[in-house]
């Protein structure tokens, strides 16, 4: 079971992507401030932590940060 982030950047920039719960709490980090080309990437979340536990059913959010721009989208796991 997994989850693509998908996401365009219009330059080069550093980019960090991470899963947080609905309390705000960041869960999993999945590209920690590395610098990618611009274009489309994706990432995969495998539906666990950052000590690599399986998290529970709900709703999550994934958030894209590149430079000054910030994305949060939902994501829904169900199990």
């Amino acid at each position: 079971m997994h989850t693509v982030i998908r996401f365009r950047l219009a330059r080069a920039a550093a980019v960090e992507v991470a899963v947080y719960n609905v309390r705000g709490q960041r869960i999993r980090t999945l590209i920690p401030g590395r610098s990618l080309r611009a274009g489309w990437h994706s990432v995969r979340w495998d539906a666990t932590d950052d000590r690599r536990q399986m998290v529970g059913a709900g709703v999550y959010f994934g958030r894209v940060v590149a430079g000054e721009s910030v994305r949060i989208m939902p994501l829904l796991l169900v199990k």
